[in-house]
């Protein structure tokens, strides 16, 4: 069948990776073993074990993808988050096919929120309740004070919260990567007070931005998306991330891997570490639009379709 390990087209890399499953219980409780796996594509994994899960069993993975054989990331790895279902088991082990909403997460131990936007009143308040209610470090203000005012805490991931009628009134998506400026810090955006849009979405979701919060959103709903976003996840609903995904399938062109360039190589193995493209950018002195250049192209090169499938092409065969 198609959707088996065996008969996708998707290219499937023979690497062991540790991994944490987890299966769902009656009683709510999640069962959580420790596994290897036997080989993975961007669809899915096979899973070495003696007690293979019957087919159509719902499991929650996080992969562990070393990076030291890459000499720039030697003791670094970043990490696969993914639901799934078991598809097919036999005796050495069990394949299991990925849902849409994967992530590929680098190791973030702390998190900060900025809340930007002309409403100084709104974005005062919801920094407050991020504060006080959800516990999370946060300050409001205009982007510029994001870059002048936080701490650069290198292990911290900042969040910026700006307000969409910002965005409405003439801040496009394609330079809030560029208007926001933290150095030495992972720094990641997300929208609040936006309309129902799917184009919005779309957008969004192709710029890079990690969530996107509506008018009517409830304080309970928006804590929710915060901390999803704050584990490393998308807040996005199902159908955006399928067409987003759809998306970046239907462009997946070529007949076989050609020589990645020095600068190409480098800028995988920043993928592969987990960064953004503007860690990307300020690391190498270039801009955003020239990083996502050099990733259509390693994209195209190596026949991937998404940072996930181009981190497991690196783990594999990537030689600085």
């Amino acid at each position: 069948m198609s959707d088996q390990l065996g008969k996708r087209k998707t290219e499937r890399f023979d690497l062991e990776l540790p991994t944490s499953l987890s299966i769902a219980e009656p009683n709510g409780a999640k069962n959580l073993v420790e596994l290897l796996t036997r080989d993975v594509c961007a669809h899915g994994a096979f899973l070495n074990t003696d007690d293979p899960l019957p087919p159509g069993t719902k499991v929650d993975l996080r992969l562990v993808v070393p990076l030291d054989h890459i000499p720039e990331l030697s003791g670094r790895q970043s990490h696969i988050q993914a639901s799934g279902t078991v598809i097919r088991s036999q005796g050495e082990g069990m394949a299991i096919r990925f849902d849409l909403g994967y992530q590929l997460l680098p190791v973030m131990p702390r998190f900060f929120i900025h809340v930007t936007g002309r409403n100084k009143l709104l974005t005062e308040l919801l920094a407050r309740y991020v504060g006080e209610e959800m516990g999370m470090r946060a300050s409001y203000g205009s982007v510029e004070q994001m870059a002048t005012d936080t701490l650069r805490e290198q292990d911290t991931t900042y969040l910026a919260l700006i307000d969409y009628f910002d965005v409405r009134a003439g801040l496009p998506l394609s330079e809030l990567e560029e208007a926001i400026d933290v150095k030495g810090a992972q720094c990641i955006i997300a929208l609040f007070n936006a309309d129902h849009d799917p184009s919005l979405m779309d957008s969004a979701l192709r710029h890079g931005i990690r969530g996107v919060f509506f008018e009517g959103d409830s304080l309970d709903h928006v804590a929710r998306g915060l901390t999803a976003i704050s584990r490393g996840e998308l807040w996005y609903t199902r159908d955006v991330l399928t067409r987003g995904l759809q998306k970046e399938i239907d462009h997946t062109q070529g007949n076989g891997p050609e020589p990645l360039t020095r600068k190409e190589k480098e800028i995988l193995a920043a993928v592969a570490a987990g960064s953004t493209n503007k860690e990307i950018a300020d690391k190498m002195f270039i801009s955003v639009h020239t990083v996502k250049t050099h990733l259509y192209n390693v994209y195209r090169k190596i026949n991937a379709a998404n940072r996930l499938q181009a981190t497991l092409w690196a783990t594999k065969n990537l030689q600085l």
